[in-house]
């Protein structure tokens, strides 16, 4: 009776074992995959953080373009080797504004201009101060302020 009952005992020793290993290797896998994860979503907040740092544009002029819409001149003027600036919205005084273009992309040390429409029922009124604010898709916002003619 001795003999079998030290056998059970290794036998057991070696079941727990086994699971505790099995267990081990499974939480490994799985804290590995989280944290690569993690790795990968932190590189591209930093690179996103980055290109917005380095955006650089500015809104050179404004034309009259009738009661309800102007023309806007934009520079991208961003460092060497940095990507298209995109715009995404415009504002004038604090009131979306539409925006037509062909291609909202603009290169680096290219002007391109864009057409802004006030929203119906809206109009430019001669004389008076407004403020044209477009925002890239990155966030990035640069303000132009004139006086309609």
């Amino acid at each position: 009776m001795r003999g079998r009952r030290g056998v059970s005992e290794i036998v057991a020793s070696m079941v727990v074992l086994v699971i505790v290993s099995v267990l081990g290797a499974m939480l490994y896998n799985t804290s590995q995959s989280t944290f690569a994860s993690q790795q990968s979503d932190l590189l591209s907040s930093v690179q996103t953080e980055i290109e917005k740092a380095q955006e650089r544009f500015e809104i050179v002029s404004i034309e009259n373009n009738g009661q309800s819409s102007v023309k806007a001149n934009i520079l991208n003027f961003s460092p060497p080797n940095t990507i298209d600036i995109v715009v995404s919205a415009v504002y004038v005084n604090s009131t979306q504004a539409y925006f037509t273009v062909t291609n909202p992309a603009i290169q680096k040390d290219e002007v391109k201009q864009f057409l802004v429409t006030l929203p119906s029922g809206m109009t430019f009124v001669s004389g008076k101060y407004y403020n044209l604010l477009v925002v890239s898709e990155r966030g990035v916002g640069n303000v132009y302020s004139w006086k309609s003619s």
